[in-house]
């Protein structure tokens, strides 16, 4: 995705020099997180529950069956622990990564990250990157072992040190969807439960390239107009429920998985207005946060 048309960066010799705004920095971060099921309601030894669903299916578990009013609570942090419903490095419940990996994970303040799972897209590198960038961003591209194994038939072997290229590959094991486009919504939306110590993310869709400079993206998008997020319009569509319709049309979900969902919006609070503040209600696939 070439964001040159849209996007004015701050010249090379002060990319080079960016850091993160220090005044961003959590007061008190989180320090203990537990995730709960309702099979086994506090399950901790490092957010990793102990009972869950064993069996890969389009809709499971692995985001926990919580009511509204648990949802509502899970935003709001109260010291330094906090309890959420999730499903992440559980052996039974999916998306498994290894240690070594998590280690990785959890040494990045700031991530650049994609995903291509059964089979995928092949992984285009960044370029435009200062090297200021280099050194303080991860760049991570999660695998399943179904994109291992296509892109090692391809010629694109993975490294001792486990990259390629510009890009960390983190193998992940037992998908918990057989849906793929569910199973990239996990790194996609919950890059802050992987990511647990990075303050800033952006998410590149598999079928783009970055070419521009992460530190300058997250200067001219977040830190010079102190936002905490910035995501790009849909192309196409301007209403979610305009989305709703063409997902069901394109045999993408069952009418009636779309009307729960529809349902769950409209309980929410979420208007079918096709513009807020003269902008699309719906959203595209970049996301900086």
């Amino acid at each position: 995705m070439d964001l040159a048309a849209c996007l004015k960066l701050l010249p090379a010799e002060e990319l080079e020099h960016l850091d993160f705004p220090m005044d961003k920095v959590p007061v008190d971060p989180i320090k203990r997180l537990v995730y709960i099921t309702e099979a086994n309601p506090a399950s901790v030894d490092e957010g990793i529950p102990s009972e869950q669903h064993s069996e890969a299916s389009r809709f499971n578990l692995f985001t926990g069956n919580q009511t509204l009013k648990q949802r509502d609570e899970s935003f709001k942090v109260k010291g330094a622990d906090a309890s959420i419903h999730c499903g992440f490095y559980s052996d039974k419940r999916g998306f498994r990564i290894s240690v070594e990996d998590r280690s990785y994970m959890e040494s990045c303040k700031a991530v650049v990250s994609t995903c291509a799972f059964g089979g995928g897209d092949d992984l285009y590198q960044p370029i435009g990157m200062s090297e200021s960038s280099l050194k303080k961003v991860c760049f991570v591209s999660f695998w399943d072992e179904v994109t291992l194994a296509s892109q090692e038939a391809d010629g694109h072997k993975v490294g001792d040190e486990r990259y390629i290229g510009k890009w960390r590959i983190i193998l992940v094991n037992n998908l918990p969807f057989t849906d793929q486009r569910l199973n990239g919504k996990i790194p996609k939306m919950l890059a802050h439960r992987l990511f647990p110590n990075s303050r800033y993310s952006i998410w590149v869709d598999s079928k783009s390239q970055l070419r521009r400079d992460p530190l300058g993206v997250l200067e001219a998008l977040l830190w010079r107009s102190n936002s905490v997020l910035a995501i790009s319009e849909h192309g196409a569509r301007s209403s979610v429920y305009d989305e709703a319709k063409a997902v069901v049309k394109k045999n993408k979900a069952t009418p009636e998985e779309v009307a729960v969902q529809l349902a769950q919006y409209r309980q929410d609070g979420l208007p079918e207005d096709k513009r807020f503040n003269g902008k699309k209600g719906r959203i595209a696939h970049f996301l900086v946060s």
